[in-house]
């Protein structure tokens, strides 16, 4: 997480609070749902 912070802060240090706030939890959870869970259920699926 702190390396998506560390690429994107510098972009949108002149975006209004709200909008940068709104920013991180859509991206994050978008990736989480769509890539790393995916990925996760695959390696685990003996075990699940």
């Amino acid at each position: 997480m702190l390396e998506f912070q560390a690429w994107v802060v510098p972009l949108t240090e002149s975006w209004p609070l709200p909008l940068r706030a709104a920013l991180f939890p859509v991206v994050l959870l978008t990736t989480m749902t769509y890539v790393v869970m995916p990925a996760v259920t695959r390696l685990l699926r003996p075990w699940l």
